[in-house]
């Protein structure tokens, strides 16, 4: 006998809802069963090749130390106090040399203003349309994300009864975690999730989706969805084309790969993933990149994430 939860008729939507909610589920099942994350595999790559350029460099050191290239070839890694990588998947982070949607852009050390100590996740990069993203390390508390919400939903789309839709968001994820995404105010809220492919969400990268909040909603009410893994983000930060990559040129930002878990610090309760110093991402992040990052997070993060905002 079929299964009538797969069947769907493109004149019930709620149907085709509930066939794309329920891939969601299947896909992300099947993504943590094979481990597929390029992003992580890209992390392994550059930590392996961090790890034999300081076997290089321990080398070199070495042989003009001893005045012996002859017997360099035999001096062992653990000699030469260089220590094999261990990449943790839920807590890795490497600087990249270009911008992409799910990258994260980590604020110069001199950076002031709205911006000073700042991670933000870039949510849209395009060279004709400008860059997006959202600030991911000032959690606002004791803050009720629908005090300012409008009457025209949280993300502006669709056709459906805005009342039912809104008392829904606001049943679901009464008690989200919210954050201060960016000085522009143009939507009521973002939302960024782990949870999957659902309507009018989009996938980042392997692990990090935006949007879909209807969706989520009815999946939450369904015990489907645990809310305090959906981080909302109240406004956005913008740049128009060409800006960021100047302020990136000009050493503004360090742009960076980071693990979905850093980016969900702030949404995801679980004290387990989170390793380091909980209330800074910002030197957190540095600091697991290594080298003149981490001394840049040594030298640099006292402050903590949570500011008071303008």
């Amino acid at each position: 006998m079929a299964n009538h939860r797969h069947e769907a008729s493109e004149d019930d939507p709620h149907s085709l809802s509930e066939v794309s909610n329920f891939r969601a589920q299947l896909e992300r099942k099947f993504e943590a069963m094979m481990g597929d994350d390029w992003r992580y595999f890209r992390a392994s790559l550059y930590s392996d090749e961090q790890y034999q350029q300081q076997i290089q460099q321990g080398q070199t050191r070495w042989m003009y130390n001893n005045n012996d290239p002859f017997t360099i070839n035999s001096r062992p890694a653990d000699e030469l106090s260089v220590s094999i990588p261990k990449i943790d998947k839920s807590q890795w982070a490497h600087p990249i040399s270009h911008i992409e949607p799910g990258c994260v852009l980590i604020a110069n050390e001199r950076l002031g203003g709205l911006f000073h100590q700042t991670v933000v996740l870039i949510t849209e990069h395009d060279e004709i349309k400008g860059t997006v993203g959202l600030i991911v390390n000032r959690p606002l508390l004791d803050t009720n994300l629908f005090e300012r919400t409008t009457d025209d939903g949280s993300e502006g789309k669709g056709n459906h009864n805005k009342r039912n839709f809104q008392s829904n968001v606001e049943l679901a994820f009464r008690e989200a975690p919210v954050s201060f995404g960016g000085p522009l105010q143009s939507l009521p809220f973002s939302l960024v999730h782990s949870f999957g492919r659902v309507d009018n969400s989009v996938e980042l990268v392997p692990g990090i989706y935006v949007g879909g909040s209807e969706a989520l909603a009815n999946e939450a009410l369904n015990n489907q969805f645990q809310t305090d893994q959906a981080l909302f983000c109240k406004g956005h930060a913008a740049w128009l084309p060409g800006r960021l990559e100047h302020e990136i040129s000009k050493g503004v930002w360090y742009t960076a790969a980071a693990a979905p878990d850093l980016i969900f610090r702030y949404a995801n309760s679980n004290e387990s993933n989170r390793s380091h110093d909980s209330t800074d991402l910002w030197g957190d992040i540095l600091s697991i990149m290594g080298d003149k990052y981490a001394n840049k997070a040594q030298a640099y993060a006292r402050q903590g994430d949570v500011r008071a905002i303008p």
